[in-house]
């Protein structure tokens, strides 16, 4: 998704770090425009193209805050990340709508509980795609409008007495994408089983900052390689936050029928309402979501398994050497 607009150069390294901060937020801000006219033309994907360019939009943001802090308002920052949370909703239910259609050697006692889960998570996308394009559409252009106008410049005041230079861009990335690989290191070492969802949130969050702010540096091969490894580690451990919610779903929704049978059962010996009423779930329901969610369990703690094999200690100190040297590199630059 990046750009050469928003490609950090030996030229832009060696510039104020308070200026190249904007220069690049302005592009990845001009990034999000052309994302959203597209998702206004109701184009294909194109809201999925508006939060990744949305996301790269704020992992800047925030990597360079004391940068952009005297221009950019808190108001402007929490508006943003209000409507970027806005689509996260239709986000899960397409993941894990994804995810049940992939269940393709279901046994047959378990299809009716697929379709039926299936059928309920398509209807929730659809509302939350609906909500969240209502949201964006009145929205969005506002902020993007303000967030504009406060990175179109800021202010410098010198002291005739300690005319010190601004800090230069490269200074600033090279300690900002060290303190990237020590906030990684930190909230990996935390992940200790399957069950972690939220260490392995964290560490999936930090990995996504380095690997958004290692886009930046393309003219650095070592770089690039990162970045990549890096949207692998994303992969592993966002498939394992993805299952374990999806498996409380699919129990909620077995208990949910559960209570639904046992208020039914009562009314009808009530009288309230006629035997044989139609229930508010088919038959066979529940045996298909207990599938889905030992499905979900399963396939989490295998994921999990795969992610202990492959990021060692050893890959993540190689990994973190890099880094640290790439940016002993910008420094000197």
């Amino acid at each position: 998704m990046s750009s050469t607009a928003d490609q950090l150069t030996t030229d832009l390294l060696s510039h104020p770090g308070r200026r190249v901060s904007r220069i690049i937020a302005t592009a990845r801000l001009a990034s999000v425009v052309a994302a959203f006219e597209r998702f206004d033309a109701d184009e294909p994907d194109s809201l999925h193209r508006l939060r990744v360019s949305l996301r790269r939009l704020r992992s800047w943001l925030r990597g360079y805050r004391p940068e952009l802090d005297d221009t950019v308002r808190r108001r402007t920052r929490r508006r943003l990340r209000k409507l970027v949370r806005a689509t996260n909703r239709a986000r899960d239910a397409e993941v894990w709508t994804t995810w049940i259609a992939a269940q393709a050697d279901a046994p047959a006692r378990a299809r009716a509980g697929h379709r039926y889960i299936a059928a309920r998570l398509a209807d929730e996308r659809d509302r939350a795609i609906r909500d969240a394009t209502e949201r964006l559409r009145r929205e969005l252009p506002r902020v993007l409008d303000a967030l504009g106008h406060e990175l179109s410049g800021y202010w410098l005041r010198i002291s005739l007495d300690q005319a010190a230079p601004e800090e230069t861009m490269a200074a600033t990335t090279a300690e900002l994408l060290r303190g990237h690989v020590r906030k990684l290191r930190r909230r990996f070492v935390r992940i200790e089983a399957a069950g972690d969802v939220d260490e392995m949130h964290a560490a999936r969050i930090a990995a996504k900052a380095l690997r958004y702010l290692l886009d930046a540096m393309t003219m650095y091969p070592e770089a690039t390689d990162t970045a990549a490894q890096l949207s692998e580690l994303q992969d592993m451990l966002g498939l394992v936050h993805d299952l374990a919610p999806a498996a409380d779903r699919m129990l909620d929704e077995i208990a949910s029928i559960a209570a639904d049978e046992a208020r039914r059962g009562a009314a009808q010996a009530l009288g309230l309402i006629p035997v044989g009423a139609e229930a508010s779930a088919p038959a066979g329901v529940r045996s298909g979501l207990l599938d889905l969610a030992s499905r979900a369990q399963r396939q989490g703690e295998a994921g999990f398994e795969r992610f202990r094999r492959t990021w060692t200690e050893a890959r993540l100190d190689a990994v973190s050497a890099t880094v640290n040297t790439l940016a002993d590199a910008i420094q000197g630059s």
